[in-house]
């Protein structure tokens, strides 16, 4: 599938990318991502031939927007210790739900 659907559309895209190149202005956001592409290249185009790579990368997306909304919130931890105890919690969850671990019971001492 990926060599029938998916390749022809990533054939498009750099040949795309390389007729642009020279049209864009530089130090502009098209210009940067079209730069990261062609750069990119054969990382971007892996997945077409190793099948154990996923065609998305929603999982990376994923833990990125939780770093993004986290940052946002842990500007207002209130304190230095309060700042080092949230780090080692969303570490210890992070780690947990890495290794499929229900993170509840890692915070909670048996009886």
């Amino acid at each position: 599938m990926r060599r029938s659907k998916a390749r022809p559309i990533v054939e498009k895209f750099f040949e795309w990318c390389d007729a642009q190149v020279d049209t864009v202005l530089d130090e502009t956001p098209i210009s940067a991502a079209i730069t990261y592409a062609r750069n990119q290249r054969v990382a971007l185009q892996r997945f077409l031939d190793d099948g154990r790579l996923p065609a998305h990368n929603n999982i990376s997306e994923l833990n990125l927007r939780r770093q993004v909304v986290g940052r946002r919130n842990w500007l207002f931890v209130g304190s230095d210790d309060g700042a080092v105890t949230n780090t080692r919690f969303v570490s210890l969850l992070a780690s947990a739900r890495l290794h499929d671990i229900e993170p509840l019971g890692c915070l909670i001492r048996p009886s």
